[in-house]
This record gives structure tokens, C-alpha cells and sequence, in this order.
């Protein structure tokens, strides 16, 4: 019993039940409407067809009588409700004068008890030997005119209150047929839409994180079809993200391996091998220098974290992007200079606009940076300046980065701002030997991250990052933010 009930509960809550329910109870109120509005037409147009049949007939005895003295029995066999039908006629006294029809002396005297007024009808149950039990007639009374006001009664049963029950029945025996079709039909077509509700569920049940390549491919062009879709693309999204993830962490764990390895077999070298001063000198500087590695690796992968919950906070204050840009510039001439670069900044006229000096710093640092880094042993120049131009009613602020490095081709474009990409392998080779160039001067040296942090500082400026490059011909990077209003400055 127990078992029965728990089933029964868990097919209430099933989506097709519950929708096969609703239809049920719609139809059902509007099958009792129906029924309702049928039900008072029929019964006051029977009411009225009788009542205008007892109209009738009594102005055509009245008439006939009035010119014969008698009625005409042989005219209303014709219409089988006659053969029910009575007419009395009764004098001035009340008395009876002449009678015709199925009835009883005692059901004429009911009627006389009680006869109806010239043009009334009126409804009686008459009750005589001649029927099985009580029946109701309806009665119209006309006067006959030039008779001493002879009274024309005419009665006939209530032939519209037997349509009315006829029509009872047949609604009583259609009505549950039309609503167990009715539920029928309802969950089928309830089981036909959930159709891709289950597709959707079984797919979600055998997705896993390993495994997020699977789709709908429901093509429908209606409600479920779109929210299929919206599924297919978020499952996208996911598998892209979780790519992303697992890519990030393998890189980050590699970048991370490395300068501990380095700091292991320091330490090894220091602790076995070292015998002088200079010895244990330049293990102390090979673990300085990879430790200051993993301390901006670090700090950049925190910053991102931050940056992917929305947990980054930054200045909003009126910053000229040339000052910033000049900032850069002249920290960074000396690693120019040592690495047989000229760093030239070009035209940087006052370039106002809203944001953190210290994150704008970060972001040119690390493109000028990159620029030194990849344009060394292959390049001699690169160029800084900036300028502003107006699109679309709205000002722009820009700061060019160009080298006449060994450029990049066009299909590393696409990830150039992904975490720990590389571009080439030329480019990592040139990378790798000035990084131990720089890593002992304390700078920033590559980990991955510079460019994706570039990005996201771009963008939370309400600003982007634009790449031109080709292989061969140099790179030139521009960052475009929203320039301050004149009135706001």
C-alpha cells in the first residue's frame, strides 16, 4: 500500500503527468461551459417551439370554430404530437363545453380548478388512470370571440423538458469520453514536447568533466529547440573553459618545475661542489634570480585569479597615458641600452582618461618588455608614441608599441593573449637568451602571463589591445582607451 502510494506520488511530480492534468482540468471546464451554454439553448428553444406550437394551434381551432362549431380532429393527426395534445373549452361558467385529447374526467376537473387567463401559459402536473404516473403539461388559454366569452384551452405535454433530459444523456455519456481521449491525448502530446527535455537530461547525466564534446543537435525552430541550442552552447563554453583550465595548469605547473629544479640542483651544486667564496656567490645569485622568477610568475597568476572573480579592485582617477608612458619608458632605457636597442619615444601628447596609473604602468611595461625582448639579436628599434582620435561621437586614446623584431605569423595572432602561449619556436629561443641576460639584473623576464594581463587591464579600462604583425616585418601593438571628456578634465 505504502509502495503504491510512493509510486503514485512520483508519477504526480513528473512534468508530463502534471502538464496531461492541467490539459484535463481545461478541457473539462470548458466541456462543463459548453455543456452549460448547450443546455440553455436547447432548453429555451424547445420551451419556445412548444409554446409557439400551442400558440398556433390554439389561433387555428379558435378559427375553425368559430366558423363550424367543432374541431377539426381529423387535421391533427397529421403532426404526431397532436395525438398528446388536449383541448378544452369551457364556458363563461367554467364549465366544460366540449373536450378532445388523452384526457381523464379527473384531469379535466385539475385543469378546471385552475383555469389559465386569456392569452397565459401556465404549467400543471396532472395526474389521471389514463397515465402511468403524474405528468407535466403546459397550457395556453385564448378566448373565443362571439361565443359569451367561451374560454379555448389548449395543453400539450412538456415534450421540451424530454429533449432537455435526452440531451442530458447523451452529455453524460459523451463527457467522460471526451476527456479520457482528452487525457490521452494530452500526454501524448506532453511525452511528444518533453521529447527533447529527456534528450537534454540523458545528455547532461552522461556529460562529464573528461568528456564535454557531446550535443543535442536539435534543430526545432520553437521554444525547446532554442533552449537546446543555448545548452549546446553553453556546453561549448564549458568544454572550451575546462580546456583553458587543464591547459593553465599544466603550463603553470611547467613554468613553475622549472625554476625549482634550477634552485634544487643550485642548492646540490652549492652543498656538494662549492669550495669559495665566488662559488657559493653565484649559487646564492641563481636562486636569487629564480626565486624573483617565481615571485612574478606568482604575483601574475594571483592578479589573474583575481581578475577571473571579479575580485581585482582598480583606481579611478584621471591619468595621463603619456606621463605613464614616459614612466615606462625611462626605467626601462637602461635594459634597452644593455641590450643594443634604441627606445625611442615618439610624439605623446596629453592623453587623459579614467583609470589606475599603477595597473597602466604593468600594461605598458610588460608590451614594451616584450618588444626589447623579442626584437634583441634580431632587431635594433623600438618606437613608443601615442595620439587620440574620435569615432563614432567618442573620443579614443592610443599608445603604440612598434619593433622591427622578427614578427609574428598570423596563425599565433589568434592566441597571443592566451596564458603561457608562446609564439614560435624562434621566438622562444631569442626569449630564452635574453631572459638570462635579465634575469640577473632583476627585471621582468617572460613567463606567459605578460600579454594576458596586458588584455585584461585593456579591458577593464573599457579599452582593447590591437595586434599588427607579419612574419618577417616586425610587430606593433595598440592600446586604445576611452579618452576623458574635455569638460571632465
Amino acid at each position: 500500500m505504502i509502495l503504491s502510494f510512493l509510486s503514485l506520488q512520483n508519477k504526480f511530480r513528473s512534468v508530463r503527468v502534471r502538464l496531461m492534468l492541467w490539459y484535463l482540468v481545461v478541457m473539462a471546464l470548458l466541456l462543463l461551459a459548453f455543456c452549460g451554454i448547450l443546455y440553455g439553448v436547447v432548453a429555451q428553444v424547445a420551451l419556445r417551439n412548444l409554446e409557439g406550437n400551442l400558440r398556433t394551434t390554439a389561433h387555428d381551432l379558435a378559427t375553425t370554430y368559430e366558423r363550424l362549431h367543432q374541431f377539426p380532429v381529423e387535421d391533427q393527426s397529421a403532426d404526431p404530437l397532436s395525438k398528446k395534445m388536449v383541448v378544452l373549452l369551457f364556458n363563461a361558467r367554467g364549465e366544460v363545453i366540449q373536450t378532445q385529447g388523452p384526457l381523464s374526467p379527473a384531469m379535466i376537473r385539475q385543469v378546471q380548478q385552475t383555469l389559465p387567463a386569456p392569452g397565459e401559459m401556465t404549467d400543471r402536473w396532472l395526474t389521471g388512470s389514463a397515465t402511468r404516473g403524474p405528468t407535466e403539461y403546459l397550457f395556453f388559454a385564448q378566448a373565443l370571440p362571439d361565443q359569451h366569452q367561451a374560454l379555448l384551452v389548449i395543453g400539450s405535454p412538456r415534450t421540451d423538458q424530454l429533449v432537455v433530459r435526452y440531451l442530458l444523456i447523451g452529455m453524460g455519456l459523451a463527457g467522460p469520453t471526451i476527456l479520457l481521449s482528452s487525457a490521452g491525448c494530452g500526454y501524448w502530446l506532453a511525452t511528444r514536447a518533453m521529447r527533447p527535455i529527456r534528450a537534454m537530461t540523458q545528455a547532461a547525466r552522461d556529460i562529464e568533466e573528461t568528456d564535454l564534446s557531446r550535443r543535442l543537435n536539435i534543430h526545432s525552430q520553437d521554444e525547446l529547440g532554442e533552449l537546446a541550442s543555448t545548452f549546446d552552447h553553453m556546453l561549448s563554453r564549458l568544454e572550451a573553459a575546462f580546456k583553458r583550465q587543464r591547459q593553465f595548469t599544466a603550463d603553470a605547473s611547467h613554468e613553475l618545475r622549472t625554476p625549482l629544479s634550477i634552485i634544487t640542483l643550485a642548492v646540490h651544486r652549492g652543498l656538494s661542489h662549492c669550495r669559495t667564496q665566488e662559488d657559493y656567490l653565484q649559487v646564492l645569485q641563481t636562486i636569487q634570480g629564480e626565486n624573483a622568477r617565481m615571485s612574478r610568475l606568482v604575483s601574475g597568476l594571483l592578479l589573474l585569479a583575481r581578475a577571473d572573480g571579479e575580485q581585482a579592485r582598480l583606481k579611478k582617477e584621471r591619468v595621463d597615458l603619456s606621463d605613464v608612458t614616459l614612466d615606462v619608458v625611462g626605467r626601462l632605457l637602461p635594459l634597452a641600452e644593455q641590450c643594443g636597442i634604441d627606445l625611442v619615444a615618439g610624439d605623446l601628447p596629453a592623453l587623459w582618461v579614467i583609470g589606475d596609473e599603477a595597473a597602466l604602468a604593468s600594461l605598458f611595461s610588460n608590451l614594451i618588455e616584450n618588444a626589447l625582448k623579442y626584437t634583441v639579436d634580431v632587431g635594433n628599434r623600438v618606437l613608443v608614441e601615442g595620439g587620440s582620435e574620435v569615432s563614432k561621437e567618442k573620443g579614443w586614446a592610443w599608445i603604440r608599441v612598434a619593433d622591427n623584431g622578427p614578427g609574428i605569423a598570423s596563425e599565433h595572432l589568434p592566441y597571443l593573449f592566451d596564458r603561457f602561449y608562446r609564439g614560435d619556436a624562434t621566438r622562444s629561443v631569442l626569449q630564452d637568451a635574453a631572459q638570462e641576460t635579465r634575469d640577473v639584473q632583476g627585471t621582468a623576464s617572460g613567463s606567459g602571463l605578460g600579454l594576458s594581463i596586458v588584455q585584461w587591464v585593456a579591458h577593464a579600462h573599457r579599452g582593447e589591445v590591437r595586434v599588427h604583425s607579419e612574419a618577417g616585418q616586425g610587430s606593433l601593438f595598440e592600446v586604445w582607451l576611452p579618452l576623458l571628456n574635455e569638460e571632465s578634465c
